[in-house]
């Protein structure tokens, strides 16, 4: 994540940063915004999670602007103000995080990580110290079918099923991940 400082005079200007996400965190006006085939006008407190990794921004806009760039999710924080709620209040989702738990697995293994339907996203990372590859696949498929996490890399899956761990058969060690689970109740 880097926040990029800027001052404006109403020309397009590119700005050489690399991420998914833009947020616009302090303006004195409206910035327009281009990500490949993205457009858009962001003010204050506003951001955008994009589908693809861009390079290269193009900015636009009149005044001094802070914007942070970078990869993961960021959210909108343009709400502000006081809320009134008449009547009965009940609070019907609860999230959390757990898990965390290191798990190891022997060449040509695997950890199957079960079905709840309370669990709404998993992270799966791979300990940096792999010498290969974990494979992560839906179900009980096989090792060959699996979507690649390298050493010290990770997934997050937004899911209520079942997901498996695979070590190589050819690996020559046992190889390590990490679980975390995001639950509501």
């Amino acid at each position: 994540m880097r926040d990029y400082h800027l001052t404006l005079n109403g020309e397009a200007e590119p700005v050489a940063a690399v991420g998914n996400f833009i947020f616009l965190k302090s303006a004195t006006g409206t910035l327009s915004v281009r990500a490949g085939d993205a457009f858009l006008d962001l003010n204050q407190g506003q951001g955008v999670t994009l589908p693809d990794v861009f390079k290269e921004i193009t900015v636009q806009g009149t005044g001094d602007f802070t914007l942070v760039v970078g990869l993961g999710d960021f959210k909108d924080s343009t709400l502000a103000g006081n809320v009134s709620i008449g009547g009965d209040v009940r609070v019907a989702r609860a999230d959390y995080i757990s898990g965390h738990a290191k798990h190891t697995i022997a060449p040509g293994g695997a950890f199957v990580i079960g079905q709840n339907p309370k669990v709404i996203s998993i992270l799966i990372k791979a300990d940096k110290n792999n010498k290969t590859d974990l494979k992560v696949c839906q179900g009980g498929a096989s090792y060959n079918f699996g979507m690649p996490i390298s050493p010290g890399e990770y997934i997050i899956i937004e899911t209520t099923g079942d997901w498996s761990v695979y070590v190589d058969p050819a690996a020559t060690s046992s190889e390590s991940f990490y679980v975390l689970e995001h639950r509501i109740y």
